[in-house]
């Protein structure tokens, strides 16, 4: 699968499960666990994919995840803390 595809396939499951749940301060705070979980998964699946690229750990590190997300072309996966709760409710 592409880079892009897996970002947009994360980005979508981290704004349905925080959308779903946004309505308590509680379980958002929860949430930012789910931050460290999808960081450690997708830099599994970076390394799985670019096992064969020389230099495979620092191409990772400095060209695809920057600041605890992935980033490919102008596409980068969200964090629980970028989404904002529908009705404008302030949860932080």
């Amino acid at each position: 699968m592409e880079l892009k595809n897996i970002i947009y396939k994360v980005n979508s499951f981290i704004l349905g499960i925080c959308n779903y749940f946004s309505i308590s301060a509680a379980a958002r705070k929860q949430f930012n666990y789910l931050d460290d979980v999808i960081y450690r998964r997708l830099h599994k699946i970076l390394k799985q994919k670019y096992k064969s690229k020389p230099g495979m750990g620092i191409f990772i590190k400095n060209i695809l995840m920057k600041d605890g997300r992935v980033f490919c072309d102008n596409i980068q996966t969200l964090k629980v803390s970028d989404i904002k709760p529908y009705g404008g409710a302030n949860i932080n």
